[in-house]
């Protein structure tokens, strides 16, 4: 018995496959050196993606100021509301005024000034404004001076606060 003749191949059959199809069609399956997947093939290049970026995310920074802010917030309260009651530092509160004692010196020999001498008196009397005012008017290293500094020895000399913030009158 003898085989049928074949029948001629078409192009993009198995057999087949170099030969370009009629009218400029694209050969079937995947050409082996291809276009990248999903790019266009035909046309001018587009720039990728093809979409607008989205804007950039700012709620990262938003939270981070609201934090920095919030610590702030919280370091002040600290320091304005919970403070030392007394002693040195810029957020010290002044001493509690207490009664004056008696004063340990006497107000004789200090000087030559009849208004010093007043005040050195009512000083030594228990009144304190006029201990800082001897004080603040007295020439700097004078007898008057420390005695003022002292408020009429109530205290040791150089603290950095007035008489009449430490004693109330007498």
């Amino acid at each position: 018995m003898s085989q049928p003749p074949a029948a001629p191949q078409h192009a993009g059959e198995p057999g087949n496959p170099g030969e370009q199809p009629p009218y400029g069609q694209p050969p079937y399956g995947p050409p082996a050196w291809g276009p990248p997947q999903y790019a266009p093939q035909y046309g001018p290049p587009q720039s990728w993606p093809p979409y607008p970026a989205p804007p950039p995310n700012r709620t990262g920074l938003l939270w981070g100021l609201v934090a920095a802010l919030a610590t702030v917030v919280l370091v002040l309260t600290v320091l304005l509301v919970v403070r030392p009651a007394s002693g040195p530092g810029p957020l010290s509160l002044p001493p509690v005024p207490v009664p004056a004692p008696a004063a340990t010196l006497p107000p004789t020999g200090l000087g030559a000034d009849a208004d010093l001498d007043r005040l050195a008196q009512q000083c030594s009397d228990g009144q304190m404004n006029p201990c800082d005012d001897l004080y603040q008017e007295s020439f700097p290293g004078s007898d008057y001076e420390a005695y003022g500094d002292t408020c009429a020895g109530r205290r040791t000399a150089g603290e950095d606060t007035s008489c009449a913030d430490v004693f109330y009158d007498s």
